[in-house]
C-alpha cells in the first residue's frame, strides 16, 4: 500500500479489489521474506512503555504512561534507537485518519528534536552493538559494532541513531542503504548516524550500512532507558530493576511474500527448478515459439532443445537461444510479460523457522504466546515500573553524576560530543535543566546535562576541584604556571599524562570547595599526587 496509506474494502471497493486481484495473481512473484525476532528483550528482565508526551516547563523530560497491546517480537522492516523511535513517539500521540495530517505532525516534531530543547532526549550512551567478528576463524567470537571502535574514543552519545533495516527503506522512504538491503538474505543491514546535514552533503539520502546475520544489543545500567521503535511503533524500553541488560537479534523465520506490481525490488522468484521474473523480457531473436497456456508443456520443451529459457507474453510462449546466465543478466521491464530461466537449485518459497533446533523451540512458544495475547503481559511495564521509571527519567534529566566529574565545561568544544552539542542552534535553544533560562552550550561534563552557571553551582555543591602546579618552580612564576580549576578525574588525568622527567618533578596540590580553597599539600611526584 505505501507509507501511512490504507485500504477499506467496505468504502474502497475498487481498490480493495484490485489489490487482492493483484496480490492472488498468479503471475506474481513469490519470494522469501526474512523475519527477525525481539523476543529474547523478555529474557532480559526488559520492559517497554509509551510516550505520554513533554513536560511544558522541561521539553527534555519525557513522560511515560504504559503500553498497548502491540508489543515488540517480530521486526519485519526496520529497527532502531534514538532519533526516529523518539519522532515516531511524539507523531504516535497526535496520530489522525489523515495522511497530510500525520506529515505535518512528523513536520513539526523532526526540526524540534533536531535542533530544539529536546534533542537532549536523545541519549545513547553507554549502549553497546555487538556483531559477528567476520575476520575471525573463531565463528562466535564477537566485535563492537557501536560505538565504532577507533573513531575518537566515543561512548555513542554523540550519535543520533542506530539501528538496522531488513528493507531497502527507513523513515518513510527518507533513508535507503548504500549497498541496499535486500530482504531475503538471511542478513541485517546495520546503520549508525550522527549529524544528518553531513550524512546528506556526503552520501545524500543513504546510509552506509554493515550486513550481519545477527546483532547483540547491551543498554547500560546507568540510562534510564532507550527510545525504540520496531516497524514504525515507537516504544521506550528499559530494565524495571534498572540493571545493565541486553537481547539479540536474529532471524526467526523465512516466510513467503508476494511482490506487488509496483514494488521496486526486481520481481525474481524461484518455483521448482525456474527462476521466475515477473514483468520481464530479454530482448533477442526467438530460436521458437508455441502457444503459451500450457506452462508444464513450455517448462519440457524448454529443457528438450536445451533453450536458456522462455517468455510467456499475450498468451504465446517465445524460446532464447541464449545460456541462462547470459539472460538473466539481460532481463528488461515488458509490462504483462514473464520470463522463465531454468535453474535445478531454485525451489519453492516455503515458511521455515531458521534458528537451530532448541531456539526454534523455545521461540515457538513465544510465538504462541504472542499470537494469544499472553506475550504483552511478559513485556509491557506495570503502572507501578512505569511510575518508577518516571522518577529516574526526571533525575536523570536534572543531572545525575559522580561528584568528581562535575566541571562546568562548553560543551560545543568538548573533545567528545553529545548529540545536539555542535550545530548553530545548540548556543541559542539550550535551556539549563534546573531553571529553564538559555545556558548556551555549557553544562556539567559528568551527567552532559545543561545548567546555567548559577544552577551549576547549586548541582556542584561541595564537590571538591583542583588546581595543581610543579612544586618546584619560582614563586614569581606560580601564579602564571597554576592549573585551570578542575574536577577530581580530570587533575587525575593530567597527573597521569606527565612523563619522563615531568613525572618525577614534585606536585603541589590545592583543594577547592564552594569556590574556596580548603586545603594545600605538596607531594614528591606526579604519582604520589
Amino acid at each position: 500500500l505505501g507509507w501511512g496509506r490504507a485500504i477499506t474494502p467496505l468504502t474502497d471497493r475498487e481498490q480493495a479489489r484490485e489489490w487482492l486481484t493483484n496480490a492472488l495473481s498468479s503471475r506474481r512473484i513469490v519470494v522469501p521474506f526474512d523475519v527477525w525476532g525481539l523476543e529474547t528483550m523478555v529474557g532480559a528482565g526488559l520492559k517497554v512503555c509509551s510516550l505520554a508526551g513533554l513536560d511544558k516547563n522541561h521539553p527534555d523530560r519525557p513522560q511515560f504512561q504504559t503500553a498497548g497491546a502491540s508489543v515488540p517480537f517480530l521486526c519485519l522492516l526496520y529497527f532502531s534507537l534514538g532519533y526516529e523511535a523518539f519522532i515516531a513517539g511524539q507523531v504516535e500521540l497526535n496520530r489522525t485518519d489523515s495522511r497530510l495530517m500525520n506529515f505535518l505532525e512528523y513536520g513539526k516534531a523532526i526540526p524540534a528534536t533536531m535542533v530544539g530543547s529536546q534533542r537532549r532526549v536523545i541519549d545513547l550512551s553507554g549502549i553497546k552493538i555487538r556483531v559477528p567478528n567476520e575476520k575471525s576463524a573463531n565463528k562466535d567470537e564477537q566485535r563492537i559494532y557501536f560505538p565504532p571502535e577507533g573513531k575518537g574514543g566515543g561512548t555513542g552519545s554523540e550519535y543520533a541513531t542506530v539501528g538496522c533495516m531488513n528493507i531497502n527503506s527507513f523513515g518513510g522512504g527518507t533513508w535507503s542503504a548504500t549497498d541496499p538491503a535486500e530482504f531475503g538474505d538471511g542478513l541485517i543491514d546495520l546503520f549508525r548516524q550522527r549529524n544528518y546535514f553531513g550524512n546528506v552533503l556526503r552520501r545524500g539520502r543513504t546510509y552506509d550500512t554493515e550486513k550481519h546475520s545477527k546483532a547483540a544489543f547491551a543498554l547500560p545500567a546507568e540510562l534510564p532507558g532507550v527510545h525504540v521503535q520496531y516497524d514504525g511503533e515507537a516504544r521506550f524500553l528499559f530494565h524495571p530493576e534498572q540493571e545493565a541488560a541486553g537481547f539479540d537479534m536474529s532471524c526467526v523465520m523465512q516466510i513467503p511474500a508476494v511482490l506487488g506490481p509496483d514494488t521496486q525490488e526486481i520481481p525474481v522468484g524461484a518455483s521448482s527448478g525456474w527462476i521466475v521474473a515477473a514483468d520481464r523480457d530479454c530482448p533477442g531473436v526467438d530460436a521458437a515459439f508455441i502457444p503459451g497456456t500450457d506452462l508444464d508443456e513450455c517448462k519440457a520443451l524448454c529443457l528438450k532443445h536445451g533453450f536458456g529459457g522462455f517468455c510467456i507474453f499475450k498468451r504465446k510462449a517465445y524460446f532464447r537461444a541464449e545460456r541462462p546466465e547470459s539472460l538473466r543478466l539481460k532481463l528488461t521491464v515488458k509490462l504483462g510479460a514473464t520470463f522463465y530461466i531454468p535453474d535445478a537449485s531454485a525451489q519453492d518459497v516455503r515458511f521455515s523457522f531458521t534458528l537451530p533446533e532448541p531456539k526454534a523451540l523455545a521461540f515457538q512458544r513465544n510465538l504462541f504466546d504472542w499470537v494469544s495475547g499472553k506475550f504483552v503481559s511478559k513485556i509491557n511495564a506495570t503502572p507501578r515500573q512505569v511510575s518508577l521509571l518516571q522518577k529516574k527519567s526526571d533525575s536523570y534529566a536534572k543531572g545525575l553524576c559522580a561528584r568528581a566529574a562535575r566541571a562546568y565545561v562548553d560543551f560545543a568544544k568538548a573533545a567528545v560530543k553529545q548529540y545536539g552539542d555542535e550545530g548553530p542552534f545548540s548556543s541559542i535553544l539550550t535551556p539549563c535543566a534546573t531553571c529553564g533560562a538559555r545556558c548556551g552550550s555549557w553544562g556539567c561534563q559528568g551527567c552532559r546535562r545543561p545548567f546555567c552557571r548559577d544552577c551549576f553551582a547549586k548541582h556542584k555543591g561541595s564537590a571538591p576541584s583542583v588546581k595543581w602546579h610543579y612544586g618546584d618552580i619560582a614563586a614569581l612564576r606560580k601564579s602564571i604556571s597554576v592549573s585551570a580549576e578542575l574536577c577530581l578525574r580530570d587533575a587525575q588525568k593530567d597527573l597521569r599524562a606527565l612523563t619522563g622527567a615531568a613525572a618525577s618533578r614534585p606536585i603541589t596540590l590545592m583543594i577547592y570547595s564552594v569556590g574556596e580553597p580548603t586545603e594545600k599539600e605538596a607531594l614528591p611526584n606526579a604519582e604520589d599526587a
